[in-house]
């Protein structure tokens, strides 16, 4: 049957209008309507359940058309619409969020919202709490997280220093670390092949991406390797 119903304006989460829609009420205090309903698919239906108080009838929540059913779930919110005063102040006291349908309900009936209007202004700041400190932690995780990281870094860098100062192979991205360290400007040609080519390097050879080891070229960086042992030294 069609029935004046409060419910919040479409995309908006701030506004509760009422509008006539075509509910069926299962009994005194409980009825549905579909909204939106999928024309292929029923059981995509989103149910928007309402109840009706003293003749004013509201959305109370939206379920899928598997879950909207419930004969247990119903039960509660009849109960709920039976004695709504009540339902709202144990809400209120185990901080549930209320929605705004409520309080247009409460004002429709001439009841005081106040108490209503305050709990969800509370549970706003507290949810804002609650994220600001989600993101803080996650700030505080990322920023150990790099400090690990770096702290890693700076040590394989020291391994790869002693093992270039011992002669040994050590990778290109850490040589390239190296030169950096000890201010040794690379061409952005040699940059690139040391990226790309070239896998390790000595004080004495070069080992490219292919396998092959050979001495050091004037590809640009026999150069780097020279000035990196002098410094080294």
């Amino acid at each position: 049957m069609k029935t004046r119903v409060l419910h919040y304006a479409t995309g908006r989460d701030d506004k509760v209008i009422a509008t006539y829609k075509d509910v069926t009420f299962i009994n005194r205090h409980v009825g549905w309507y579909v909204d939106p309903k999928d024309e292929r698919h029923e059981n995509r239906d989103n149910i928007a359940i309402v109840e009706r108080v003293d003749g004013i009838c509201f959305v109370a929540e939206f379920l899928s058309r598997n879950a909207a059913f419930d004969k247990e779930h119903l039960a509660a919110v009849a109960a709920e619409a039976f004695n709504l005063r009540a339902a709202m102040q144990e809400r209120i006291a185990q901080k549930q969020w209320i929605p705004l349908t409520y309080v247009a309900v409460y004002e429709a009936l001439g009841w005081n919202a106040r108490p209503l209007k305050e709990h969800r202004a509370y549970m706003r700041a507290l949810r804002t709490a609650e994220t600001r400190e989600r993101q803080r932690l996650l700030c505080e995780r990322e920023r150990r997280r790099r400090q690990a990281e770096e702290r890693e870094r700076l040590e394989a860098l020291l391994r790869a220093e002693k093992a270039f100062r011992d002669g040994d192979f050590i990778a290109s991205e850490f040589f390239i670390g190296l030169c950096g360290k000890y201010g040794i400007k690379i061409h952005p040609r040699t940059l690139g092949t040391l990226r790309k080519q070239i896998a390790q390097v000595s004080p004495t050879r070069i080992q490219c991406k292919n396998s092959y080891v050979r001495t050091p070229s004037a590809d640009g960086c026999s150069g780097l390797i020279d000035r990196l042992t002098k410094e080294l030294q």
